[in-house]
């Protein structure tokens, strides 16, 4: 319960930190005109984004022989989520990610290569969807341009 409490305050804290000295008026009214069901389905598909890593961080943990729960592996993906969100240029989230590995008794060397490897799947992602864009998708694209 106290850690439950500990990141609702460590959450306030951060939007606070974030918004203190911007106007959000616009950005209220802007979400005010963002149909409900949008919202939902994009924080759907974040928390899907995040389980998807996570799966891939349990995969890889597996290959190396250690055993670590899928529930501590979504820890992992979400604590670098939010390090990614709240830090410049996104470079906190690796990190702590190590950290909260480290913790749990995942050797640094081991965190650090199966982050790495995360990491180059995901690009090799963004590699290949934006070449098939380029090859098949033209009409994707000029439709939606």
């Amino acid at each position: 319960m106290l850690n439950i409490g500990f990141l609702v305050l460590l959450l306030v804290l951060t939007f606070w930190l974030v918004f203190r000295d911007q106007d959000l008026g616009p950005i209220l009214a802007i979400l005010g005109k963002v149909p409900i069901h949008f919202i939902i389905i994009g924080l759907i598909l974040v928390v899907c984004y995040v389980c998807g890593e996570s799966v891939i961080i349990k995969y890889l943990l597996h290959a190396v022989k250690i055993k670590a729960p899928l529930i501590n592996c979504i820890r992992y993906s979400f604590v670098g989520f939010f390090f990614s969100c709240i830090t410049p240029s996104a470079t906190g989230g690796q990190p702590a990610q190590i950290f909260y590995m480290q913790r749990q008794k995942i050797d640094i060397p081991t965190a650090s290569i199966i982050l790495m490897l995360v990491t180059i799947e995901y690009k090799f992602v963004l590699v290949f969807i934006g070449l098939a864009l380029a090859l098949f998708g033209q009409p994707l694209v000029q439709t939606l341009t």
